[in-house]
């Protein structure tokens, strides 16, 4: 790119700096946008991080995307309020003012030589390529400008924050689900359920076995309707076995004490 560059701005030096100096009414200034573009690049690129932490407000995206808008209603517009003019100061200049005035008089126009129409820049654009594409370019443009501003402000952390809150909701149905899966509680005991859950069983249900309790107990540990399901059948087991092992313990440990 850089060679590219280098080699039409010595060509154009070289062989055509007439051309260039009489064009540098128009041409500098666009020297100039082509590099503040350049230079808001490169410190865009160099400021990503910071600009990424900034938490601009939440209307931004929508203010952005009709400043497009507008700016494309205005160059329509141009011709209704503005009428550029140049007066020639130079052979070249006069020149183009005679010729100029020869098509105003061919098309039946007054003739004005120092008119130069650059007020009709958007509808020299529209006979070019045709109204549809400026009004898509129009649209992508908006489009463009809402999703470059949008991140700055929702800014990066408000999307972890939510995986965070979606995580810890998905995980609050996952031992009723899966009942193979617990939270921390002691070996061999289901969650829940030890001495304390088994005497509270005992006199909740009194004359029933041990195995009669822990199935009781473990019908209203998984509620889920999930009899054909064979994971939550597993789970179910699984936690069954606990409760019957912790219910056998406090029998033995009630029957100790006795």
């Amino acid at each position: 790119l850089v060679l590219g560059v280098g080699a039409g701005f010595t060509a154009a030096w070289r062989l055509s700096m007439p051309y260039l100096d009489y064009l540098r009414g128009s041409l500098v200034p666009l020297l100039l946008i082509c590099a503040a573009v350049l230079v808001v690049a490169v410190l865009g690129t160099a400021l990503a991080p910071r600009l990424a932490a900034l938490r601009l407000p939440s209307r931004l995206p929508d203010v952005v995307a009709a400043l497009v808008v507008a700016a494309t209603l205005i160059l329509a517009a141009r011709p209704w309020f503005q009428t550029v003019r140049r007066f020639p100061d130079n052979e070249y200049d006069r020149r183009t003012r005679d010729f100029i005035e020869a098509i105003q008089r061919g098309t039946g126009l007054p003739p004005d030589g120092t008119r130069l129409y650059y007020e009709h820049s958007l509808t020299w654009v529209t006979w070019y390529v045709g109204l549809p594409v400026v009004l898509l370019a129009t649209l992508a443009a908006v489009i463009l400008a809402r999703r470059l501003t949008t991140p700055v402000c929702s800014g990066a952390g408000r999307g972890s924050q939510g995986a965070g809150r979606s995580a810890g909701t998905a995980e609050a149905p996952v031992p009723t689900i899966n009942a193979g899966i617990a939270g921390p509680h002691e070996p061999d005991q289901a969650p829940g359920v030890g001495a304390h859950g088994a005497a509270e069983a005992d006199d909740a249900i009194p004359g029933t076995s041990g195995a009669d309790r822990a199935e009781a107990i473990t019908s209203t540990a998984v509620p889920v309707n999930g009899a054909d399901d064979p994971i939550i059948e597993a789970g179910a087991g699984d936690q069954k076995s606990r409760a019957e092992a912790g219910v056998h313990g406090a029998d033995r440990a009630v029957g100790g004490g006795g």
